[in-house]
């Protein structure tokens, strides 16, 4: 199985293989979680088309943007970075993109909707009228970021001054961006990053112990018509990197075992036929290939679950209403 896997890694690294480290590099040094998606590489494949078309059918305001701005978030954006301190609520996060931008008629587009337009050189910032809105910088005519004004001034003026911030986090993310559609790296456990000690019910087969002996998360996913999901975690000692994905492989049969829908019970089957778990000194990899039409029949078997729970919400508010018109009686 692991052959299989190498063939199709094989296959299609060199199409993924199209990020740049410059977005990662313009990241704030205390950015500890980082994730990104290759747009353009995606759309190249089966199953990016198959996304671009599941936005389609919900893509009424982003063809109202395209219309006022002539910018179609569909196709016209290539790639995106999203670094982040922390977890909670309180930690900073920063959007990085590449794509392409026609910056005038955006700045003109927010100024008519009454953002405040602030220059730095040949730089442009967009901002909301309240202190807490987040900011846009059009730094090239390809590149954006968006965030806090003070995050996006910090990455104006590292922009300037060519200043590249390198860390372990944005090392990994960029090993992660080259071979993967898709990524994301977690420097620290969950548990600290949330700010909360205990991130797990109590009762839980998984520790607390357990949990805080992660001292980095990554994982990433290669779409095709094979999509393949990967997930690392480096822990403190091998016996935490063992019992890890001992606690993995129980949640997964768990899961394949505790489905009353039969037919539920038989895609997740095939979904997690091939999943390898592997232990090597103090981490733990888990790596599934899952055919494209099984992740297509998940997510068209959750839409229409989604689609009834609102015709029943709906159904359930009209009774309401009606019942309480009933109630008032006639001549109310």
């Amino acid at each position: 199985m692991l052959r299989y896997i190498a063939v199709i890694l094989i296959a299609v690294v060199p199409v993924v293989a199209q990020v740049t480290p410059n977005l990662l590099y313009l990241l704030p040094e205390e950015a500890t979680v980082i994730a990104g998606v290759n747009l353009k590489a995606s759309r190249e494949t089966p199953f990016g088309e198959y996304l671009l078309g599941e936005m389609a059918k919900h893509s009424h305001d982003m063809d109202e943007l395209l219309a006022e701005t002539d910018f179609d978030v569909r196709q016209d954006l290539t790639e995106i970075v999203v670094g982040a301190t922390g977890l909670d609520k309180e930690s900073q996060a920063l959007v990085l993109a590449r794509g392409v931008f026609n910056p005038e008629r955006i700045v003109a587009h927010a100024q008519a909707k009454g953002a405040v337009i602030s220059a730095f050189g040949e730089v442009k910032m967009i901002r909301g009228k309240s202190e807490r809105s987040p900011a846009i910088a059009f730094l090239t005519m390809d590149m954006v970021a968006v965030g806090r004004p003070e995050q996006v001034l910090a990455v104006i003026e590292r922009f300037g001054e060519g200043d590249a911030v390198d860390t372990e986090a944005t090392a990994k993310a960029l090993d992660l961006a080259e071979n993967h559609h898709a990524w994301f790296v977690m420097m620290g456990s969950p548990s600290e990053l949330a700010g909360k000690e205990e991130l797990i019910p109590e009762g839980s087969p998984i520790q607390g112990d357990l949990i805080r002996s992660i001292k980095q998360l990554s994982g990433g996913t290669i779409f095709g018509e094979t999509v393949i999901l990967s997930l690392s975690a480096v822990t403190a000692n091998p016996e935490s990197a063992q019992a890890l994905g001992n606690v993995a492989q129980f949640f997964i049969s768990f899961s394949r075992l505790n489905t009353e829908d039969p037919e539920m019970a038989e895609l997740l089957g095939r979904m997690l036929r091939d999943l390898d778990i592997t232990t090597d000194s103090s981490s733990v990899t888990l790596t599934l290939p899952v055919a494209q039409t099984d992740i297509e029949a998940l997510m068209n078997r959750n839409h229409h679950g989604e689609d009834e729970r609102q015709t029943e919400r709906k159904a359930n508010q009209t009774e309401g209403r009606t019942g309480r018109n009933s109630r008032g009686g006639p001549g109310r």
